[in-house]
């Protein structure tokens, strides 16, 4: 496998590598590099995924784009 073929593994699924691409990663440092900084991407999209959300948002949003909605048919009316 080069460099081009164990990237595009990486950025296709970088939590779970082929064997083949981990048998490249342990020969080259670009690559080996490449994957790590994937790695702590993810972790930090996975971080950011988790954050609560408040209660009661999806109901305020739907709330407030209704009323949005009936007050410029009223103004277009």
């Amino acid at each position: 496998m080069n460099c081009l073929e164990c990237q595009r593994a990486a950025l296709a699924d970088p939590r779970h590598l082929v064997p083949e691409a981990l048998a490249h990663l342990e020969k080259c440092a670009g690559c080996r590099g490449f994957a790590d900084e994937l790695r702590k991407n993810e972790a930090g999209i996975t971080t950011a995924f988790s954050v609560p959300v408040p209660y009661g948002l999806a109901e305020r949003i739907i709330l407030r784009r209704n009323s949005s909605a009936r007050f410029w048919r009223w103004l277009w009316w």
